[in-house]
């Protein structure tokens, strides 16, 4: 039963692949269901780059290959930026690596950006908030703290 389980997999990755190839955009739901249900990231991995080599304009590719490999997180956000400055899932994302790299100077110069190009929600409030205390600028993170806490929000931790 193992053996036919795991060709199953493998049939439903080499679908998935061709299904891409196809259509591009098929690309999300795909990945949610290599990485997400059968819990085959590197697969997952390997369909983004092949429809980054077929097409590169969607900024979302990037962010979600971030996701995946959070190691590589600063570079693929950094690319999705490079291709809309203003893509607000890349701003927070790029934030919030910077942040868990300590790198708090940038990663408030991040969320500022993404909270010009859309209010944050008290999450990243909350974060914003932090890494202002983190480098040394207590009374600028006051605001966004307070925002966090007024916002009412349930999500507001770290």
């Amino acid at each position: 039963q193992l053996q036919q389980d795991l060709h199953e997999e493998e049939d439903f990755v080499s679908f998935v692949h061709s299904l891409c190839q196809q259509d591009p955009r098929a690309w999300k739901p795909a990945c949610r269901a290599l990485h997400q249900q059968l819990g085959r990231t590197a697969d997952a991995v390997q369909l983004l780059l092949d429809v980054l080599r077929s097409d590169t304009s969607d900024p979302q590719v990037f962010c979600y290959l971030a996701r995946l490999q959070p190691n590589q997180a600063v570079h693929w956000y950094s690319q999705a930026l490079a291709m809309n400055s203003g893509c607000f899932a890349a701003l927070v994302g790029l934030a919030d690596a910077y942040r868990r790299a300590k790198n708090f100077t940038e990663a408030a110069k991040m969320y500022k950006i993404a909270h010009r190009e859309r209010p944050l929600d008290a999450r990243y409030l909350y974060r914003l908030g932090e890494v202002l205390v983190q480098d040394g600028h207590s009374a600028e993170s006051r605001d966004f703290l307070l925002q966090a806490l007024q916002s009412g929000d349930a999500s507001c931790q770290a």
